[in-house]
């Protein structure tokens, strides 16, 4: 998939991964990764500074949100179910803070982003 540097979308959740190798042009705008199986922070991210949609729902990825304080155009971020368990502060002013940011379904157990939930708290998401 390296030699894609034109793909402006990934959309592969659903699949049992573990890695992906993604493009390194700055083209990609939407990534869906939920209900896979990687274990793995968010540093592969940093470089999509133009992604608006992300979606890492129900996946092990695990750590903080700092690798996304570049990604500018980020609209739109679910990350229930993950390992997520800080780095608030480094989202972008970009991003949308929805209902479904703060009350996802979990199906996996035990879950770290739970945490971030606590620190939101009754806050409403960014309008």
């Amino acid at each position: 998939m390296s030699k894609c540097v034109n793909l402006k979308r990934i959309y592969c959740s659903n699949n049992r991964l573990t890695e992906i190798k993604l493009p390194k042009g700055e083209k990609l705008e939407g990534l869906g990764l939920g209900y896979n199986n990687f274990k793995q922070d968010l540093s592969f991210l940093e470089g999509l500074v133009n992604l608006k949609e992300l979606s890492l729902n129900n996946s092990p990825f695990y750590g903080s949100l700092k690798p996304l304080q570049n990604l500018r155009e980020l609209k739109s971020l679910s990350l229930n179910g993950t390992d997520i368990d800080s780095g608030l502060e480094y989202l972008p002013e970009s991003v949308k803070l929805s209902h479904s940011f703060l009350l996802g379904i979990e199906e996996r157990k035990d879950v770290k982003f739970k945490k971030i939930r606590q620190v939101l708290g009754g806050k409403t998401p960014k309008q």
